[in-house]
């Protein structure tokens, strides 16, 4: 009976002490929440060419002196008479920043010359890479040379490769945002 006595109050004790730990422990909770309110609106990348289509006679020098051009008709603007070996025509084509982000423009020539490449010796900015802000434009000058080296029975070949490229892309710009490579 003893042993029942105390095993009682043991029980008695230990619920007892449960009791005040329950006692403290509180059941009023509290919650917050955050929520994504958040909208995101990308920026553009835009770029577009002024292509006004005129070309223009540059005169340059030759070794055995300085010649000036013999075209007849200098103040064409795509269709030139009596060109000769070492003449030059140049074009200049506006890039605007048409987008809302800056832009890298990097300039090539175009692969859709293909085998016309290098035939026609054309050239580009020497900076390949130029960023444009906003709004902002830049001109880019394009020369075609015609070679010095062309031969009398070269130049019909030559006149061909002209005539077979006239509505090809001669510049391929890309841009990208400045944060890229």
């Amino acid at each position: 009976m003893i042993n029942k006595k105390i095993t009682a109050l043991v029980l008695s004790g230990a619920i007892l002490v449960g009791g005040l730990g329950l006692g403290t422990y509180s059941w009023f909770t509290s919650s917050a929440k955050a929520t994504a309110n958040l909208k995101i609106h990308t920026g553009t990348l835009k770029v577009e060419a002024s292509n006004d289509d005129k070309w223009a006679v540059q005169n340059t020098s030759i070794s055995d002196g300085d010649l000036k051009s013999e075209v007849t008709n200098p103040k064409a603007t795509n269709d030139f008479e009596n060109v000769r070996p070492g003449d030059s025509f140049v074009k200049f084509v506006t890039f605007t920043n048409k987008g809302t982000l800056k832009q890298r423009v990097h300039f090539e020539i175009s692969k859709d010359l293909g085998q016309y490449y290098s035939k026609l010796h054309i050239s580009v900015p020497k900076e390949q890479d130029t960023v444009l802000e906003p709004g902002h434009s830049k001109s880019v000058k394009i020369k075609i040379d015609v070679p010095t080296d062309l031969t009398n029975s070269e130049q019909e070949q030559f006149i061909k490769t002209f005539e077979e490229v006239e509505n090809k892309t001669l510049l391929d710009v890309t841009a990208t945002q400045v944060n890229q490579k």
